[in-house]
């Protein structure tokens, strides 16, 4: 019998992980930023836990480098009741005033750049110049957000540390001292996508990061954030 269990238990470890799925990425719409570079804003949408829909308006204030006072707008029906189409078409009509209040029913992409890398990604700046955005992971953290009940293997849960890269200095952009509540039990991390835009003298830019996190019933999902940076020209204060 004592020979028996170690092998009763792997079986039933491979068993529980061969029922683990991922849920369907959600589906990411870029607005971009508004005119004056000030706001930028995305949208995500998909399925969710629960069998439920959902569809998410992310707006980030470039100066404050914080969503705007009223977003994240969040719709999440039950799949059974409302189809994905229905739930975007409601985040549209609860988010029209917030998007033409901030210049977003205008908004402008700017300059797009697709990592060629998970971490690392280059910009070429308006002025001539080619920067690197570098994203490391920090494991270990503390994660207030993250239900008791979500398994999570010890030390996986994770924020990460975002750097930009210039010949004549490094910039820190981000660093993560524990995982935000609102990015629940992140475990991973890796770039999306970059977004660049002049702004006066400097530029403003926006990385779009899509992280994993487990979910109750042992399932992982991807969710998208956004880190907002401005970057100086050469010489600029």
């Amino acid at each position: 019998m004592l020979r028996v269990l170690p092998f009763l238990m792997l079986a039933l470890l491979a068993a529980s992980q061969a029922f683990a799925v991922e849920l369907p990425r959600p589906r990411l719409e870029v607005l971009g930023f508004s005119p004056d570079g000030r706001f930028f804003a995305f949208r995500q949408s998909g399925l969710d836990v629960g069998n439920t829909h959902f569809a998410q308006l992310v707006v980030i204030d470039t100066l404050s480098r914080k969503p705007v006072n009223g977003t994240p707008i969040l719709v999440r029906e039950p799949a059974s009741e409302k189809s994905l189409q229905d739930v975007r078409n409601q985040l549209d009509a609860e988010s029209s005033r917030v998007l033409r209040r901030l210049g977003l029913n205008r908004a402008l992409a700017g300059v797009a750049y697709v990592p060629r890398e998970r971490n690392q990604m280059y910009l070429d700046l308006p002025w001539g110049e080619r920067a690197l955005l570098r994203l490391e992971e920090r494991s270990g953290l503390a994660a207030p957000g993250c239900p008791i009940n979500v398994p999570v293997e010890k030390g996986a849960l994770a924020g990460f540390h975002l750097t930009l890269q210039r010949p004549a200095e490094v910039t820190v952009v981000h660093n993560d001292p524990i995982v935000p509540r609102e990015r629940g039990c992140a475990t991973q991390y890796r770039f999306a996508s970059g977004f660049t835009k002049p702004r006066g003298n400097d530029t403003v830019l926006a990385a779009v990061i899509a992280y994993r996190q487990p979910t109750r019933n042992g399932d992982s999902m991807v969710r998208y954030m956004a880190v907002t940076s401005i970057v100086p020209a050469r010489g600029g204060n």
